[in-house]
């Protein structure tokens, strides 16, 4: 006899509704994306109900807080960032240079995702709290280069801690200098990576090699 399965099946109703409020839900964190950007962190509910065209009733159904909301809009924006500067960095072969574009990349992000830079800018204090999110990622490519002799790294965790907060200071000037260049980032870069032990001469290297088509 064929043993019975403890798996309950979901209806399509159920599953039709779930889709709806997750399709709601990605709707609202858009329009607070660019409420915060326009606006920063003082912008209100109400602001980013009008924008969506719903009440801020609606909103509260899905964010409990205002804050709740700001830091999802953000993180929204970073995963969606980061999937495409990854799929970008796989057109090199090298692991070096795929650990390295993400970081030019990201110092572009006002070239190539406009919004999410002038959200980044407008709420850079709440953006700079995803910093132990990416030294989570740095430390886990780093270790594989480690642990792959492409580098030779002591102190990791620190290193990467500093690098980290480094990044976000060449982000900060390209954000908010209008006279900063995409080339002044680069060799600010260049030079940061030092402290990952990456040999000056490979650091100019790889943070000036041509980058691919960065049309989204």
């Amino acid at each position: 006899m064929a043993k019975k399965s403890n798996v309950v099946p979901i209806s399509p109703e159920l599953g039709r509704k779930s889709a709806y409020v997750a399709r709601n839900r990605a709707a609202l964190i858009r329009a607070a994306q660019h409420v915060f950007a326009e606006f920063g962190p003082t912008a209100s509910i109400e602001s980013v109900a009008a924008f969506a065209e719903v009440s801020p009733s609606t909103v509260y159904k899905h964010f409990e807080t205002k804050e709740n909301l700001l830091s999802l809009a953000i993180l929204e924006a970073f995963s969606t960032w980061q999937e495409w500067a990854q799929e970008k960095s796989r057109s090199s072969d090298d692991p070096l240079v795929q650990f390295v574009m993400p970081m030019r990349l990201f110092l572009r992000i006002k070239t190539t995702h406009p919004l999410y830079a002038r959200l980044a800018s407008s709420c850079f204090g709440e953006t700079y709290k995803l910093v132990p999110t990416i030294n989570t990622g740095f430390a886990e490519q780093l270790g594989f280069l480690v642990k792959s002799k492409i580098l030779s790294v002591d102190n990791l965790d620190l290193r990467v801690s500093n690098l980290g907060s480094c990044l976000f200071g060449i982000l900060d000037i390209q954000l908010h200098q209008a006279d900063s260049t995409a080339e002044d980032a680069d060799t600010a870069l260049e030079i940061a990576l030092g402290m990952i032990c990456i040999p000056s001469a490979k650091a100019k290297r790889i943070t000036h090699l041509p980058l691919p088509n960065l049309r989204q």
